[in-house]
């Protein structure tokens, strides 16, 4: 009799304990899944962030072909608080989960101009940083502004990535094309690091497309007459970039 209920004390611990650590696992897959959420939010805020500020400078008055510093700092976010059920350690922090994100320029100068369509140009080396049908009519004027972003989603440490585990992280590169007119700006594409090894692709600045497809259009029309003309200016304009990498990107 003895032993039998040793046998059920034990059978029933061992049930307890695989409970316990299923509903464990079960929470931090939560905790994931919900900073996974959280550092794509993070990451689209920085997007738009991005193009805020250059749309405030372009209207201010900046050259849309030189903003290679227009780059916001972004906050420390607040992805979970505590207040929630996170099943993260917290140590007393504010937030179970915080998002903090980082963006870096690097663009660092547009080197010049090729003749339309030529893709490598004579004595400017437009390849392999190459933006092909950039509009050059000094009323778009238009030009490229490349950033780093990263982001860290970490827990029970109030923002101090260094401090808390880091539980989802995203690490990216984004293209703009930036105008001199309304929107001012748009996003060309976007370049996860982590494919890098998968995926193949092409210049990451060749993004504008052809004259019948993405390019932006010129022409002048006489105000009493209604008469236009087509004031294009299409040109291949190459541009320095620090992430010299051309794969992977996402339009």
């Amino acid at each position: 009799m003895l032993i039998r209920t040793l046998f059920i004390v034990l059978l029933l611990a061992t049930l307890g304990a695989a409970i316990v650590h299923s509903t464990a696992s079960l929470a931090r897959a939560e905790v994931h899944r919900r900073a996974n959420i959280a550092a794509d939010v993070a990451f689209n805020t920085a997007v738009v962030a991005i193009q805020a500020s250059v749309v405030t400078a372009i209207a201010g008055g900046a050259d849309p072909r030189a903003l290679p510093t227009i780059v916001p700092t972004v906050a420390p976010t607040c992805a979970a608080p505590n207040t929630e059920s996170t099943g993260v350690p917290n140590n007393g922090a504010a937030c179970a989960l915080t998002a903090t994100t980082i963006i870096v320029p690097t663009t660092t100068q547009e080197i010049g101009l090729s003749p339309e369509g030529s893709g490598s140009g004579s004595g400017n080396a437009c390849a392999p940083l190459c933006a092909i049908n950039a509009q050059e009519n000094d009323a778009i004027a238009e030009g490229r502004l490349a950033v780093h972003i990263t982001v860290a989603v970490s827990g029970g440490n109030g923002g101090n990535v260094g401090g808390g585990e880091i539980f989802a992280s995203r690490d990216r590169y984004a293209i703009f094309r930036t105008m001199r007119i309304p929107p001012y700006v748009t996003l060309a594409g976007t370049r996860d690091t982590t494919a890098d090894a998968i995926a193949a692709g092409t210049s990451e600045g060749d993004d504008t497309g052809t004259p019948s497809l993405t390019t932006i259009g010129v022409r002048y029309v006489n105000a009493s007459t209604g008469a236009g003309v087509d004031a294009n200016a299409w040109q291949s304009r190459s541009w320095n970039n620090i992430d010299t990498s051309g794969t992977a990107w996402d339009p």
